[in-house]
């Protein structure tokens, strides 16, 4: 699996990636209350 290499090689990558997703999730949620003013 392409994942697992990326994760045993880029482990910060990898945090940064998840937390990236968890971050656009919540903006995602924010922007939906806010009118999707920063929809991209």
């Amino acid at each position: 699996m392409g994942s697992l290499v990326v994760r045993a090689t880029m482990p910060l990558g990898v945090l940064w990636y998840v937390h990236d997703a968890l971050g656009r999730k919540t903006e995602l949620r924010d922007d939906s209350a806010a009118g999707d003013l920063r929809a991209e």
